[in-house]
């Protein structure tokens, strides 16, 4: 969409910030170029010249595809990095470092769903074993540390599976196969009694007040599950955020200061939702100011929601299965901090997986295997984030060009 200065909208377009489910926006991407270069390759390359030699350099319209945002989750078929950090809530200012590691830990009742969501033993590099009244104290909590202490001495009082209780199979090959056999039943006992214990945490919270306290992620517990960052690193952004913020500013000049350099970004996720439908999400402008939201420089959002809504693309449709529970979630790697309101627009477009208690179990599962039990649960992360059955990839493709081609005919 070019306006009056023919100023044109810049767009890019992330995959893998969660790792795993980077495969989908890997496919996109790819077909996109696929499209780009080969099926358009003169009409490119007269662009390309008229391009290097046009004295309105400047209002060509740019197009990032950045890949594989956090490579060493959808290497390992996770969705956190090699930290452990969700990139998707690393992402936060220097005052929003400090004010979320000073608050309670507990706040949306993570520390009350530890045990169902972190069931290992958690220690430290030096054998230490985690404590959650050490950790809020370290991070400027003042206040009362009484659910802290308590989920410290329950920690403390549970005997945990470790790699030396379980079972010892015979390496004979003559036991190969009783081998597998006791290992799949393993793996499937281990699965019933997460599913028993998210089902439990279900019915005593109601689904939003437990997907809450999930999503909102903490800052606090290293090796948990949903580990915003900071505890780790003195709360500083991961490698793969800088990298992505480079990308942006430097390599695609992108600095959102002007008109000329607004753009619209698309960050494809898997998971939430009806399995092979998609929904779009997108974040709030970052200004309280209704006047300047209603100005002429956000009408090009306005303009794009708009035709969105129109397209019937699942703008403004997702159930509560996939909104819910993000009212108190901060550190998305497309939020203001790194995509400010008014020239960059940031949407989700989140593609539906598997039901919500099976990506549950699948990340509990992945996590405790990958920091206590010595066992890989990839394939569960796999199974929810990216079916393998064509149908789903086929639909999903579709949905993620049809998303692609809208905006750059926007």
């Amino acid at each position: 969409e070019s306006d009056a200065n023919g100023v044109n909208t810049n767009i890019i377009h992330s995959s893998g910030t969660h790792g795993i489910e980077g495969y989908l926006g890997s496919s996109v991407q790819i077909r996109f170029l696929h499209e780009l270069f080969l099926q358009n390759e003169d009409k490119l390359m007269n662009n390309l010249q008229h391009t290097a030699s046009s004295p309105s350099r400047d209002r060509v319209r740019k197009i990032l595809l950045i890949h594989a945002v956090n490579p060493y989750g959808m290497r390992h078929h996770r969705r956190t990095n090699e930290n452990n950090v969700d990139l998707n809530r690393n992402v936060l200012s220097e005052k929003m470092w400090k004010d979320i590691r000073k608050r309670d830990p507990n706040f949306v009742g993570y520390v009350d769903m530890d045990s169902t969501l972190n069931p290992f033993e958690a220690v430290d590099e030096k054998g230490s074993l985690f404590s959650w009244v050490d950790a809020a104290r370290e991070g400027g909590f003042e206040g009362d540390a009484t659910k802290l202490r308590q989920q410290d001495e329950k920690a403390k009082n549970t005997i945990y599976e470790t790699k030396d209780s379980l079972p010892q199979y015979a390496s004979d090959i003559l036991k190969e196969q009783t081998n597998e056999i006791n290992y799949w039943l393993d793996e499937k006992k281990n699965i019933l009694q997460v599913i028993r214990k998210v089902i439990a945490a279900l019915s005593m919270l109601g689904f939003t007040n437990a997907k809450r306290g999930l999503v909102a992620a903490q800052y606090h517990k290293p090796s948990g599950i949903s580990y915003g960052g900071g505890a780790h690193n003195a709360n500083t952004w991961e490698n793969s955020i800088f990298a992505v913020q480079h990308a942006i500013n430097e390599f695609a000049g992108l600095r959102f200061d002007s008109a000329s350099s607004r753009a619209l970004w698309i960050d494809v996720h898997t998971g939430l939702g009806k399995y092979g439908d998609y929904s779009i999400l997108t974040r709030s402008s970052g200004s309280n100011d209704s006047s300047s939201r209603n100005s002429e420089e956000y009408a090009w959002r306005s303009k794009f929601t708009s035709l969105l809504e129109k397209s019937q693309m699942g703008y403004g449709q997702s159930s509560n299965a996939v909104s819910a529970g993000y009212d108190q979630t901060s550190g998305f790697i497309t939020d203001h901090v790194l995509c400010p309101a008014p020239h960059c627009f940031s949407i989700t477009q989140e593609f539906g997986t598997r039901p919500g208690i099976g990506v549950a179990v699948a990340l509990i599962l992945e996590n405790k295997g990958y920091h206590s039990v010595g066992r890989k649960y990839g394939h569960l992360t796999s199974w929810a984030f990216y079916p393998q059955r064509l149908s789903w990839r086929r639909k999903a493709l579709r949905g993620g060009m049809d998303m692609v081609h809208t905006s750059i005919e926007f």
